[in-house]
Parts: structure tokens; C-alpha cells; sequence
């Protein structure tokens, strides 16, 4: 019995180990194994306070996306902008692909100069693989 319930304890901390480290190891996983790279961008003022972008990137690893975030930072502060993709949904497979527009709620310079990006996919593990990619970081 104390065998027993030493190992659910064991079993319990590894799972909750799992959970708080999981961010960390898509990161990881994405710095060593990206999903995507050889992206490229076009950024255009659209409107006052919006970017139009255009552009290309290599999907490296089948796997399914779920989600993307633009991030602005000024001054070791960030702030998720938002964004809105205005082509056609798609399932994207492996390969170079081409997507835009997407518009982005901060000015062009903002983004060109100020803005990342990380990108959530499911690729089959525990956790999500975040690959970083503008401006390649």
C-alpha cells in the first residue's frame, strides 16, 4: 500500500511538473524543431492606426496549427495586438506558403519596427510547439 501511494505521488508530480513546465518545452521545442521558417512580410499603413500584411513563409513540420499572436513591445513592455486574417481559411500542409492580408491594430512602423510573432501548433505532444518568426526571432 505505501508502495503504492508513493508512486501516484510520484506519478501525480510528474504530471504537474508536465503542466507548469509545458510552455517552456513548445518553446524549446520550437527554437530547436520549428514548425515554420523563411518567413517574409510586407507591411503596409492601412487606414490610421492599422497595418495591412502580406507575405510568405516554409511550413517545415505537418503540424496542426492553433493559434497565432502579434506582439508589440516598447520599453521591456508587451502588449498582444490584434489581428485579423482576411484571406481565405485553410488547412496549411507542409510546404512554402503565401498569406495575407492580415491587418494588424498598431501603425506600420510599430510593426515593422516594434512587433514578434509566435506561432501555436499541435504536433502530436503533451504540449504546443511556439515557433517565433517575425522578425525571425
Amino acid at each position: 500500500m505505501v508502495k503504492n501511494m508513493k508512486f501516484s505521488h510520484i506519478l501525480v508530480f510528474a504530471w504537474l511538473s508536465l503542466i507548469f513546465i509545458s510552455g517552456t518545452i513548445g518553446r524549446i521545442e520550437g527554437h530547436f524543431f520549428p514548425v515554420i521558417d523563411n518567413f517574409s512580410v510586407n507591411v503596409k499603413q492601412f487606414g490610421q492606426y492599422e497595418s495591412s500584411i502580406t507575405g510568405s513563409f516554409r511550413k517545415i513540420r505537418d503540424c496542426e496549427f492553433e493559434d497565432i499572436k502579434w506582439y508589440i513591445k516598447l520599453n521591456d513592455y508587451k502588449s498582444r495586438t490584434q489581428m485579423v486574417m482576411k484571406d481565405e481559411q485553410t488547412v496549411r500542409h507542409a510546404g512554402e506558403q503565401f498569406f495575407g492580408p492580415w491587418l494588424i491594430s498598431s501603425k506600420s512602423n510599430i510593426v515593422k519596427n516594434y512587433s514578434y510573432v509566435e506561432v501555436f501548433h499541435n504536433c502530436g505532444a503533451f504540449w504546443q510547439t511556439v515557433t517565433g518568426f517575425y522578425p525571425n526571432i
